[in-house]
């Protein structure tokens, strides 16, 4: 008996071949970036990507110049020739200069090769540990959740903008398995993660004290909470007054024409009808994610795939966010449903590789807005719930 026969269902029973099938993935991603010229795209426009804004920040504070100075912010960023600026102070929380120090002492071609290279990395290795905890192997499953990191629409944007898309995605899947665990400190300082887009997270920051005080592990609220006051107090002493500047950020964005949140995506195609649409549904998916238990994983998956989708505001490259509790949700039906679990996982991952492209290249490409990227991402959302539901009491037994 060698253990290697090919499980029922699709479902494989060594790890083996479906860890050298989600390689294969992630390597197929890959070389499709490189086919398509995304990452001559990438090393042709650092001075002009997302992370040359970024980068911006911490080299400003490196020089000893005040990266919330709206008065010479827009200056600033025109003497470093990097991307213009839409904000009138730096784009991102007062913390994250001063978290990204580093990086800004580097010159830009560096800190940008060293960032992409680390974050995919890590990105890489946090999703294959989240794939590895939650679902029984399986050759498909595996490969799609690898080639969905960097060869789907959000993995490909988040590649050559040069954005923190990876990192989150990997703090992400890594706080659901410290979860899982029951390892409060690792699971909280993971959860730290979303300090860097906090808008992303606004609903999910709560939902996951409530699990970690209800399953009994503090330590994740005291850890995330010593983490936020850190970079609270730290940003302050820095430079008190960014608290104010930095709220007209949100605002700028929130109407920025590339967002793409379910309330642009209906305000788009039906007016100020849509947006009251917008609201409705995700009160009523708020209320849909109360009704689970909060000890459950379910619980989490469905609360980390409502609150980017609730967001403020949300670009192309935030869609890969998903991924994660499409995962951790196939992994539970997988239990009980192993077919079910199979095609949810192709599905899921075929609207996040698919649906994308196919809204942006049709309906986005006539109207000129990517704003209907939104609704794969809504659609994923409704999956998650829909397909846990029966399990929002209690997660189903582990199969033996």
């Amino acid at each position: 008996m060698t253990g290697k026969l090919p499980g029922p269902l699709g479902w494989a029973r060594s790890p083996l071949p479906a860890n050298i099938s989600y390689v294969a993935g992630v390597a197929t991603g890959l070389a499709l970036l490189g086919a398509l010229g995304f990452a001559s795209i990438w090393q042709a426009n650092l001075f002009g990507n997302d992370f040359s804004a970024i980068w911006a920040g911490p080299h400003a504070l490196s020089l000893g110049i005040d990266p919330y100075d709206p008065a010479h912010w827009q200056e600033t960023v025109r003497s470093f020739g990097v991307q213009p600026s839409g904000t009138v102070v730096y784009t991102y929380p007062g913390w994250m200069p001063l978290a990204i120090f580093p990086l800004g002492k580097l010159s830009l071609v560096t800190g940008a090769y060293l960032f992409l290279t680390v974050t995919m990395i890590f990105c890489g290795v946090a999703v294959w540990a989240l794939v590895h905890e939650f679902v029984p192997p399986g050759i498909v499953r595996y490969f799609l959740f690898g080639f969905v990191l960097f060869g789907s629409e959000p993995g490909i944007v988040g590649f050559y903008s040069g954005q923190y898309t990876f990192f989150l995605v990997g703090a992400m899947s890594l706080l659901a398995v410290f979860l899982h665990r029951r390892r409060g400190g690792w699971a909280g300082l993971m959860a730290s993660a979303f300090l860097v887009k906090p808008h992303l997270f606004v609903i999910a920051a709560p939902a996951l004290v409530r699990t970690a005080l209800r399953r009994g592990i503090p330590r994740f609220v005291w850890v995330g909470l010593a983490v936020t006051a850190l970079a609270a107090v730290a940003s302050t002493l820095a430079y008190a007054h960014w608290w104010g500047d930095y709220l007209a950020v949100g605002g700028y964005q929130a109407g920025n024409p590339k967002s793409t949140v379910l309330a642009t995506a209906l305000a788009d195609a039906y007016g100020p009808l849509g947006t009251i649409v917008a609201v409705v549904v995700l009160i009523v998916a708020v209320g849909l994610g109360l009704r689970f238990d909060p000890r459950t994983d379910a619980y989490v998956a469905v609360w980390l795939a409502l609150s980017p989708a609730a967001a403020l505001y949300e670009f192309a490259y935030d869609q890969l966010l998903p991924l994660v509790p499409l995962v951790i949700a196939t992994g539970l039906i997988s239990r009980v449903q192993p077919l079910r679990a199979r095609l949810f996982a192709e599905f899921g991952a075929l609207v996040i590789i698919v649906g994308d492209t196919f809204l942006h290249g049709t309906a986005g490409q006539e109207r000129g807005t990517l704003s209907f990227n939104a609704f794969p991402q809504v659609l994923v959302v409704a999956l998650v719930i829909a397909f846990l539901w029966p399990y929002r009491k209690a997660d189903p037994p582990p199969a033996v």
